[in-house]
Order: structure tokens, then sequence, then C-alpha cells
């Protein structure tokens, strides 16, 4: 579970996640008659919850075609769903002692530096490499799984990316680092191109009645998908009041733009989100307490949405 909360997420976000969650769930079995909203709420805070539908994936695979034990064989482990080569290949060597190697961001930095390789980071040219050389030094040590995370801890705390760079004067493997003998050691690997983010609008309607927030699920599909959100519209563009009413699914009265919108950031996206409040004469939908809001999978925007919403 831990090397799934770790994709693109810091472990400073984790720590307050991981205990409770393994606690809850501390099987596939588990996982699965939970079902796949609990196990998403309870990814509450870690962002990219289409990792935690996997991750509940993942367990439904290993349930129904591994009698409930996840299987050592990082092969074997790549066929479950949202499992690639890097987690596949933590799990076999950290767990299982699988002479399997693991490449991230770090260990490919780590290794760049070490050969003096002038690739620029993110270069599948670099990638490849990085997994031919990291197979070579597992497949010659006693423990793997040791040596990845020493190669993992190293790229995180010691051979740092600019512009802190690395710290080469406490490295244990300073006297074999080509890079440091060239003189290259902060420039290598190249900084990755900027991304370009694409800016969308979040238009967020917030309609409440006796202290229920109606709500709506998003598309399986796309960012947050399958969360809970209140009544949304999204667009290239800020859309008029008018526009907004024409395009929301319940007929509303009473819309108007409030304060507090904010901008949320993803890897790829901007998204600016705008608040309104309406009012509308619908009964039926899904209405929700405070408490049924906390247990809902929702994401971090849309609780804050809501907070802000709450004030006004």
């Amino acid at each position: 579970m831990s090397e799934l909360m770790l994709q693109q997420t810091q472990v400073s976000r984790i720590k307050d996640v991981f205990e409770p969650f393994i606690t809850r769930f501390p099987s596939p079995q588990a996982m699965v008659d939970a079902g796949e909203e609990a196990v998403v709420a309870a990814w509450k805070g870690l962002g990219y919850y289409r990792r935690a539908r996997m991750l509940h994936a993942a367990a439904e695979a290993i349930v129904t075609s591994h009698g409930g034990v996840v299987p050592q064989d990082a092969e074997v482990l790549e066929t479950l769903p949202g499992v690639g080569r890097y987690t596949a290949g933590a799990i076999s060597s950290i767990v299982f002692d699988q002479k399997v190697p693991i490449v991230d961001g770090n260990i490919a930095r780590v290794l760049a530096r070490l050969d003096d390789v002038d690739l620029p980071h993110g270069d599948p040219a670099l990638l490849k490499r990085s997994w031919i050389r990291a197979e070579d030094l597992v497949k010659s040590c006693e423990h793997p799984g040791l040596l990845n995370e020493g190669l993992m801890e190293l790229g995180a705390s010691m051979c740092l990316p600019a512009p802190r760079g690395p710290s080469c004067e406490h490295c244990p493997l300073k006297g074999m680092c080509r890079a440091r003998r060239s003189g290259r050691e902060k420039s290598i690997p190249s900084p990755k191109p900027k991304v370009s983010r694409t800016v969308i609008h979040h238009h967020v309607v917030g309609i409440h009645r006796n202290e229920r927030w109606l709500l709506q699920a998003r598309p399986s599909r796309g960012h947050w998908g399958g969360m809970w959100e209140p009544l949304s519209i999204e667009s290239h563009s800020h859309l008029s009041l008018d526009e907004i009413v024409r395009g929301l699914p319940v007929r509303i009265e009473n819309l108007r733009e409030v304060p507090g919108g904010f901008k949320h950031l993803l890897s790829h996206r901007e998204i600016q989100i705008h608040l309104y409040t309406a009012r509308t004469r619908v009964r039926s939908g899904t209405w929700c307490d405070a408490e049924e809001i906390a247990e809902r999978p929702m994401s971090t925007a849309m609780r804050k949405a809501i907070a802000k919403l709450e004030d006004i």
C-alpha cells in the first residue's frame, strides 16, 4: 500500500494516512469487503485518487486470482491493476528479497551522476539506461531490497537535484562518482523542460438546505474520477451566470457569484475554482450533511470549496 501511496506524493503527506489506512484494510480481502468507495474515502488528502481505485481493483484481483495472497514475482505483480514496473520491483525486492531493480527519478539521478551520463532528466534514453544499470547492480548484490532502498534514500536525502544540488562531502559513494571527478555533479542530469498546465475553470454552485448540501458524482474518467462534489460545471473560460444556469442538470434560482474563489494545481492542470450560491425547488438528488460528506470520497479542492461556501 505504501508504494502506491508514495507515487507522486511526498512521504510527509502519507504519514498521517498510512497507519489508519492499514488498520482499516489489513488485507486484500478486507479492502474488497469494504468496497471501492470506502477505500477512496480513506485515501483523503493524498490526491491522485485514481490510485485508490486501482488499489481496490488490485485487491479484487489478488483475492480472485491469487487466493488473497500478494504475489512475490515482479512479473505477476505487474499484471495487477495500477501496478507498474517500479511498484512491482519495489514490492518484490523490498518485501520478498527478489533480485529485481527499481528506478524512479531519484535513482536515475544517482546512477547518472555515478556514471557521468549527461542526458536530460526524464529523457527516455536516460530511463532505459538507468533500468539496465540498476538491474546489473541488483543481480550482483546479496540483499536487493537494501540496495534499492539505499539508492532511493541516497537520491532523496543527499544526491539532490538543483537548486540545492548534491552533498558530495557526506556521500558514501563519492569516491566512485565520475560526475564529481569531472566537475559536473551539479549539472547532471540537466533539468526537465517545464510542463505547461492546461487551465480549467471549475464553477462550483453551493446549494444548501436544512444543513444538507446537494452533491453530484463526477464521471468515472478524468481528474477526480467518480468522486463527489457540489453541483459544478467545467469549461475552458469563466462562464457567465446565464451559461451556468443553462448548463446545470438541476433547475436553480438566485444564482450569484461569491468571494473566495481559488486556484488548485494538479500535475498538468491549473484549476480555477469559482464559487456560487443558488437555490432550487428540486427535492430529489443526493443531499448530504457534514457527517455524510466526510464519509464520501471527495477531492481536497471540493472540500475546501464547501468550507468556503459554509462561511458565506
